[in-house]
């Protein structure tokens, strides 16, 4: 800029320039300026060096980075599969060993002429084989529901008959409280049955020292809700998220102090969601915890 007149780097046309708006002084009343015609150009040859290799460095970083997942996650799954087959173990092994201690008694000679005796371990082979039977059909099903092929053979349910037959064998411990005006629902009696059955056995599971588990059941907003509520020990906040995992068992140390495989919540959750119904938890430590199914009702 020369006396406000623009001078063209391509040729001689002097053309006025408008200076309204720029920065006014008394004291320098002069202005001077130069033009970069190819200003971005020439910052971006300058950079683009950094630019390949910074992306090179990305790309690196990324599969690196995706690399490292893949590895914590086989190692966890490693560890999930290692926890599971000890776990399976150990339930597999007890009613194996009472049926092979109960067949033993069977072979000798003098329980032909003790007919209780003989009833009674007639009754426990019975009840370990069922037993035994269950535990293979509940990872059998599990299996099922991870391929989202969980047969269903819906039909209408008094849902308050089904969990009066399941709480007989829990006697004393297990308190009804069937207040629901409307308990007929459309499910697959089986699933339902082994929903209930594994909440309540998860109840009773988690509450070590006098156990008070009550099964209350209640109509809100067109629902059946059932409610399985115990005085355990809780779940703590971290791991409220995780138990519905497939083979999760919230910590406890090296110790097998709770039965199961750590697929009931799991399978329940399956249940839950091939019926599209939803489920609920309320938790606190070492004050007890309470799971609510929400079953909507059909006319």
């Amino acid at each position: 800029m020369f006396y406000g007149v623009a001078l063209s780097t391509r040729n001689d046309n002097k053309t006025p320039t408008q200076t309204a708006n720029w920065l006014k002084s008394n004291k320098y009343p002069y202005y001077f300026g130069v033009r970069f015609p190819n200003q971005n150009s020439a910052v971006i040859n300058d950079l683009r060096g950094w630019i390949w290799s910074s992306l090179l460095v990305l790309i690196a970083v990324s599969f690196f980075g995706y690399a490292l997942f893949v590895i914590l996650r086989q190692k966890q799954l490693t560890e999930i599969q290692r926890d599971f087959i000890n776990n399976m173990t150990h339930e597999l092994q007890t009613p194996i060993a009472t049926i092979r201690i109960a067949a033993d008694v069977l072979n000798t000679p003098a329980i032909k002429d003790q007919p209780e005796r003989l009833q009674k371990y007639t009754t426990i082979i019975k009840e370990e084989a069922l037993r035994l039977q269950t535990q293979v059909e509940t990872v059998l099903n599990m299996a099922k529901a991870a391929k989202n092929k969980l047969p269903l053979s819906i039909e209408w349910l008094d849902a308050h008959q089904i969990i009066t037959s399941v709480s007989h064998k829990y006697e004393k411990d297990l308190t009804l409280h069937l207040n629901a005006v409307e308990p007929y629902i459309h499910a697959d009696r089986m699933h339902f049955t082994n929903a209930i059955s594994n909440l309540i056995d998860n109840a009773f599971k988690y509450t070590p020292q006098n156990p008070v588990i009550s099964l209350e059941t209640f109509n809100e907003n067109g629902s059946l809700v059932v409610s399985v509520k115990d005085n355990g020990i809780g779940i703590a906040p971290e791991y409220r998220d995780k138990i519905f995992k497939k083979f999760y068992r919230i910590p406890t140390g090296n110790v097998h102090n709770v039965k199961g495989f750590g697929i009931g919540l799991s399978y329940v959750q399956q249940i839950v969601r091939a019926h599209q119904w939803r489920i609920q938890l309320k938790s606190e430590v070492n004050k007890g915890s309470e799971f609510k199914i929400f079953i909507p009702l059909k006319k």
